[in-house]
C-alpha cells in the first residue's frame, strides 16, 4: 500500500480514500493502479472467451457426430 499524505487514507487495496471536506471521504482507485486492474481484466475477459469457444467446438463436434446435448 502507497504511503500517501492526507488528503488520502488508504483502504482495502487498491483503494485509497480520498478527504474532500472535513469527514467527507470518497473512494478512489488511483490512475496506475486502475490501469493495471484493466489489464487483468481484459486479459481474464480474453481467456474466458478462449474457454467459451472452445467449448462451442467440442458441443459442434458432438452435435456433428448426432449425439445428444443438453443446452
Amino acid at each position: 500500500m502507497s504511503d500517501l499524505p492526507w488528503p488520502f487514507r488508504p483502504d482495502k487495496e487498491p483503494y485509497h480514500f480520498v478527504e474532500i471536506a472535513p469527514n467527507e471521504w470518497v473512494r478512489v482507485v488511483l490512475a496506475g493502479d486502475y490501469n493495471l486492474l484493466l489489464e487483468e481484466h481484459l486479459k481474464l475477459r480474453a481467456a474466458a472467451r478462449e474457454q467459451i469457444e472452445a467449448a462451442q467446438e467440442v458441443l459442434d463436434v458432438w452435435r456433428h457426430y448426432g449425439r445428444p446435448v443438453a443446452d
